[in-house]
């Protein structure tokens, strides 16, 4: 996990030239909150790396969220105020392609922790409404 964290600080441009300390500060808060999920891990390191500034970042890696579900629900807040990004996540959610390769659970998940997200109609298979 340690390896994995350290070649993905250094690989996003961002987070490659933040101040060493930091870097070490962040590793360590990684490492103790991830539990052994790598996808924990990345999400947050994703997360970090679209940071504005070394200050953001500091604060960002103190809030760190708890646990995969959580991690999720802040992605899915934060799509919000990207409409491409939206308009990207609706597309994809309801694609013949990926509701045939169990992303049921993922529709679910967006359905629940989404308050502008709603099934639009249940008879036509899985059009989703924003």
């Amino acid at each position: 996990m340690e390896l994995h964290i350290t070649k993905e600080l250094d690989a996003h441009p961002r987070l490659r030239i933040l101040p060493a300390g930091l870097k070490e500060d962040i590793l360590s808060a990684l490492l103790a909150k991830a539990d052994g999920m790598f996808r924990w891990a990345q999400c947050q390191i994703d997360t970090l790396a679209e940071c504005g500034s070394a200050g953001d970042v500091r604060m960002a890696s103190r809030n760190l969220a708890i646990g995969l579900d959580k991690t999720y629900e802040r992605i899915i807040c934060a799509i919000d105020g990207k409409p491409f990004e939206r308009e990207h996540v609706r597309r994809t959610a309801t694609s013949p392609t990926a509701i045939t390769r169990g992303s049921q659970h993922f529709l679910t998940l967006l359905f629940l922790l989404h308050p502008a997200c709603h099934y639009d109609r249940i008879s036509s298979g899985s059009r989703w409404g924003w």
